[in-house]
């Protein structure tokens, strides 16, 4: 990858409407899903964020996915795009 590419990409990504949400907002809910789960908490700490925003998943995980569609979590395959 060229650095101009790279440069290109973080410019991209620092446009984007990101919004941080603090883990100890959601952490009980992820510690919840990741036992019904059976998954690692950074697994489910993005299951617990897609639940409290209403904002679709995009991952190429299967237990990931899996255990998100059980939450009623709106998947997006990275194949996507």
């Amino acid at each position: 990858m060229s650095q101009s590419y790279a440069e290109n990409l973080v410019r991209d990504l620092q446009r984007l409407p990101i919004q941080r949400t603090p883990v100890k907002r959601i952490f009980k809910p992820a510690l919840q899903i990741g036992l019904r789960n059976k998954l690692a908490i950074y697994d489910s700490v993005y299951i617990a964020m897609a639940l409290k925003s209403g904002l679709p998943l995009l991952t190429a995980d299967i237990a990931q996915t899996q255990s998100a569609v059980k939450e009623g979590v709106i998947i997006v395959p990275i194949t996507s795009f």
